[in-house]
């Protein structure tokens, strides 16, 4: 009887499993550049984002220092869409950026991002000689290219989105069909000790 109380309830959780899915947040990964890492000289650079969907709320992006200290140089970024709406605008002091760790920049969530393109600017406020700063891009580089082998993303726009968490489901029904094999082994098992004994 304990047995099938137990069988049961597996299944009464499985089915609640379906008909109330656990959800989790994805991140939808879009832009990557040309080059694993692009440096930054005193100049503007301007990378085109155009995301893939709507809901935009975020941008994140690594810098690599070339693991120098004490640059005195000051950074300044900011994302704008093509109605020229500033989204972020912010500065930072170079000696306060961990390499390669990422920048999370958040933003008022954009409904109609799909038909958008976004610029993402980079420039210095503060360029002195000898500072040294790059901007991640992607996983393509060369050999000359001190950071070409990275294998994280770098620049990148994102969106959270419900997902759909199936495993919990798909693990149930695993254990509801390892009970049930051993249901019936067991009942298996009793019949033939029941055979023997008489």
């Amino acid at each position: 009887m304990k047995h099938k109380i137990i069988f049961i309830a597996l299944i009464v959780i499985f089915i609640i499993s379906i008909i109330f899915p656990i959800y989790s947040h994805n991140y939808v990964k879009d832009f990557n550049a040309k080059e694993a890492a692009i440096e930054l000289f005193d100049d503007v650079y301007t990378f085109s984002l155009k995301f893939d969907g709507d809901n935009l709320e975020a941008i994140r992006f690594r810098f690599g220092t070339y693991g120098l200290k004490n640059q005195k140089g000051v950074i300044h970024y900011k994302l704008v869409d093509s109605d020229n709406k500033v989204l972020i605008d912010k500065s930072k002091n170079i000696s306060e950026i961990e390499d390669s760790h990422y920048i999370n920049e958040y933003f008022d969530r954009q409904k109609d991002s799909s038909k958008k393109t976004y610029s993402f600017i980079i420039s210095y406020d503060e360029y002195h000689k000898g500072d040294r700063l790059a901007i991640w891009g992607n996983l393509e580089g060369t050999e000359e290219n001190f950071y070409a082998n990275d294998t994280k993303y770098g620049l990148e726009l994102f969106s959270k989105r419900n997902v759909r968490n199936a495993f919990v489901s798909w693990i149930l029904l695993i254990v509801i069909l390892i009970y049930a094999c051993y249901l019936i082994l067991e009942k298996d098992f009793k019949n033939e000790k029941r055979k023997i004994n008489n």
